[in-house]
């Protein structure tokens, strides 16, 4: 084979590297050392220096001049094996004239004469600056990766026969062997026997057939604890498919490990956390609303079961008057008394503040659930004894059955809560059965109890004021405020209606303080727009006053607002004077001492005693209405006003006479001095906008008494009218898109017609389309049942009469208009129409027994 020579090993080598990629430039050039002078010098070179040849052409030691600074020294001492006939490689930078540095790859190769001297040396120089910094982030990232991963791993390399050969700091940290102590050996000395050889085998199987392993491995430490990884093994792979090593990449899960231990151990504690009440130590109302599910689950169709939810009667007070200590203790007690009930098929829960709900699916006590309930109530005969004060308490009870009182435990609760409320509206100290066919009375009260605490927050109250009137001037000198709830449902409801529920469940006293603060920020507003200034007269509960930081709060609400006290009036009854005399007494006190003056309120409707009129100082009588609705006809009401009148005076008290609705009544009181009067005569309670009209005026006069508009003039059909009314029945099926499954309720069916009926009821309901009746009523033999929607309502002696606009057929209407020419027919020969439901006793009194629930 033909050797070839330096020139020919160039020219050969130079056609080679044309193949290169163009990514790198490769230069090729040579020198005579006798003669100073260049052999070959290729365009590339250029390039790579950024000069031209002429420069290199003067000056053959020249590149000496473009070596950077750091690796100079280096490649010239490198320099000296060419003398020796040695090829000489090397990779260093050049700082080029436009400042740029480049990395280059250097091969000299050197020519001996026989003397051994140098004479001639040939190279090639490529540039690699782009390959080298693809090269140098690449090696960047490498080393950065395997930082993070010594940084946070147990990295471990072990050969094919799995003898170690690299670990880093965290494998010899969590080992507790020095790096020298592993090295060389297997990971069998890191064996803790917690693992089978089961697990081994399966292990070394995988990660032998080239598959990675992954999972949880317990190893021992050098001092014989414990401690977990959990990781990946992954086998690298040789060109015969085999592994030749194995890398290890684990976490140390040693801690979460004995978490998860420590949760295992104590699952029993913390699920008893989870589904028991801290304080009475009974389970809660998760447990409770999962164990009814679960019983309804398993359950068949004919088994039942009942719910009951046990309420403690008037609980608040004892919060409110003895402290949350007192209440706390109170619960443990009752909450053991409740565990002596416990037994197969029967479970006690604490399922709110003062509310127990009890499951029972025993059989035994199913068949006779009254004498059961009737035991619950006898455990709370005895008194509680708590810091030496013995307490009594009654409890109310609301129960539903499954599965006719519902399917599931959100209704089977709804329902057991609507009975219970309707022990609490009957007495309390009882126990009710939920009722399906549960009257409308009854749903709207259900209904107002549980929106009324969401009504502050919806903004659905507001306050109205009523004028009050010096009858000598017809001054205005003062304002009671009135609340008003505009409910989303039942429309305006009025204060007799959602006021007892307030107490009830002692929301009366967030209720007040939203009141009190909402006349205070009015108060605020009015003097801000130059609005004349009037004391304003607020209802207080007898609750309130019950209340351990009353005056604190007031307080804080008038400094809050900048108030002058003297501008409001707090109104009481004598109830709240009857009841915890002391405290209301020194509450008195404190608020006139701020400025705050206090009326009392209904006077002549409770236990008037002219001893509290003495004993607290009240700056001003409210005489009750009563007296004055039959003033003009009973002579001993306005003997009793004229008393009242000097017996305030006297003690230099201010008289209101409330409820001054007709001129007869006005007459009668302008023979009295210095007397204010409130009511409809004057003005309604009207809202805060109405009343600036008034109070820029100054004054408000008497109103002509006006009858009630005629309705029937708007009547498209024809009415028929009973002298004495006919007895009916009434439900809402729907409201809006809900429909209802409610009981009838009575109602007086006054006249009726083709298209609709006017009747009396001691409910009041809102003029709402939403609202859907049904009408049931007996004329003449014909059972009727008729849909139906409001169209007006008015109120009349304390009761509300409604005009309903009937929906249904023509052929139910036509038949109804046939009905009513035989009625009237049947009423010219008699008053009465015979098969018919007519009432016995007066309208009046039909209502007012309707109210009192007989």
């Amino acid at each position: 084979m033909k050797k070839l020579n330096t020139m020919e090993l160039l020219q050969y080598s130079k056609m080679a590297l044309s193949d290169i990629s163009d990514e790198f430039q490769v230069g090729i050039w040579s020198v005579c050392l006798q003669t100073n002078s260049i052999i070959e010098f290729s365009d590339a070179l250029e390039k790579i220096y950024e000069e031209p040849k002429r420069i290199f052409e003067e000056d053959i030691h020249i590149w000496r001049d473009f070596i950077h600074d750091k690796d100079y020294e280096e490649v010239i001492k490198s320099q000296k094996d060419l003398k020796k006939g040695k090829m000489v490689k090397n990779k260093y930078r050049i700082k080029v004239r436009s400042g740029k540095v480049k990395c280059v790859y250097v091969s000299l190769l050197p020519h001996l004469n026989k003397d051994s001297d140098l004479i001639r040396i040939d190279g090639i120089i490529v540039d690699i600056t782009n390959s080298e910094k693809a090269i140098i982030k690449t090696e960047k990232k490498l080393a950065d990766i395997k930082y993070a991963i010594d940084q946070t791993n147990n990295i471990m390399i072990t050969d094919k026969y799995g003898v170690m050969t690299y670990v880093n700091d965290f494998v010899c940290q969590s080992s507790k062997y020095s790096r020298e102590e592993l090295l060389g050996k297997t990971p069998k000395m890191l064996k803790s026997g917690v693992h089978s050889k089961e697990f081994y085998k399966n292990l070394w199987d995988t990660i032998n057939s080239g598959n990675i392993w992954k999972g949880e491995i317990c190893n021992r430490t050098k001092d014989g604890s414990l401690y977990w990884t959990k990781g990946t093994i992954v086998p690298f792979i040789d060109d015969d498919g085999k592994p030749y090593q194995f890398v290890s990449i684990r976490n140390d899960v040693t801690e979460q490990k004995k978490l998860e231990h420590e949760i295992l151990l104590n699952r029993q504690q913390i699920e008893y956390i989870a589904y028991h009440d801290y304080l009475t130590d009974l389970t809660n109302r998760r447990y409770f609303e999962e164990n009814v599910e679960k019983k309804i689950a398993k359950s068949e169709a004919k088994s039942k079961m009942a719910v009951i939810v046990l309420d403690l009667d008037r609980f608040k007070y004892v919060n409110d008057t003895l402290g949350h200590c007192t209440g706390d203790q109170l619960l443990k007690q009752i909450g053991d008394r409740l565990r002596n009930i416990l037994t197969e098929g029967v479970s006690v829960s604490r399922i709110g503040g003062d509310e127990f709900g009890i499951i029972v699916n025993n059989e035994v006590i199913l068949s006779d659930l009254p004498s059961f309930l009737k035991q619950l109530l006898r455990m709370f005969e005895e008194p509680f004894l708590v810091d030496d004060l013995e307490l009594f308490f009654t409890t109310s009870m609301g129960v539903s059955i499954y599965p006719t009182c519902g399917n599931d435990v959100k209704t089977l609760l709804k329902n057991a809560n609507i009975a219970l409320y309707r022990v609490k509206d009957e007495g309390r100290n009882n126990y009710q059965f939920f009722d399906p066919t549960l009257d409308v009375d009854n749903y709207k009260k259900f209904s107002i109890a549980n929106d009324l605490r969401k009504a502050i927050k919806n903004d659905e109250f507001s306050i109205h004021y009523q004028p009050k009137v010096n009858i000598q001037n017809n001054q205005i000198i003062g304002a009671e405020a009135l609340i008003r709830w505009n409910h989303p449902v039942w429309g305006n409801v009025p204060p007799i209606e959602f006021i007892t529920i307030a107490e009830e469940t002692w929301f009366i006293n967030e209720l007040g303080h939203w009141v009190f603060e909402s006349v205070c920020q009015q108060l605020k507003l009015w003097e801000k727009e130059r609005v004349p200034q009037i004391p304003i007269a607020i209802n207080f509960s007898p609750i309130q006053f019950l209340q351990q930081n009353l005056v604190e709060n007031l307080i804080t609400v008038i400094n809050k607002y900048d108030i002058d006290p003297q501008l409001i009036e707090v109104e009481v009854t004598e109830t709240a004077l009857l009841n915890n005399e002391q405290q209301v007494h020194s509450i008195i006190e404190e608020m006139r001492e701020l400025g705050i003056k206090v009326a009392l309120d209904d006077f002549g409707t409770g236990y008037s005693s002219l001893v509290y009129l003495k004993k607290f100082k009240i700056d001003a009588l409210k005489v009750d209405q009563y007296f004055l609705k039959n003033i003009t006809i009973e002579k001993n009401s306005q003997q009793i006003l004229d008393a009242v009148v000097k017996l305030a005076h006297s003690l230099n008290m201010t008289v209101v006479v409330e409820g001054v609705e007709t001129n007869e009544q006005l007459e009668l009181i302008y023979q009295y001095k210095d007397l204010i009067v409130q009511g409809y005569l004057f003005s309604k309670p009207i809202p805060a906008i109405e009343l600036v009209d008034l109070l820029r005026n100054g004054q408000c006069f008497p109103k002509e008494v006006k009858g009630s508009e005629s309705i029937r003039e708007k009547r498209r059909f024809f009415r028929v009218p009973f002298k004495t009314p006919i007895e009916g029945e009434m439900t809402v099926l729907q409201i809006g898109s809900k429909p209802l499954q409610l009981g009838f309720t009575k109602i007086l069916i006054e006249n009726i017609g083709a298209g609709g009926l006017c009747y009396s009821s001691h409910i009041n309901l809102p003029v709402r389309k939403y609202l859907l009746l049904k009408v049931k009523f007996k004329v003449l033999g014909t059972d009727l049942a008729l849909k139906a929607k409001i169209s007006w309502s008015q109120s009349i002696e304390g009761f509300y009469q409604y005009g309903i606009e009937f929906i249904m057929t023509e052929r139910e209407k036509a038949d109804l208009i046939y009905l009513l020419n035989q009625l009237q027919i049947s009423l010219k020969r008699n008053p009465t129409p015979p098969e018919s439901n007519t009432i016995s006793i007066s309208k009046n009194a039909y209502l007012k027994r309707l109210l009192k629930g007989n």
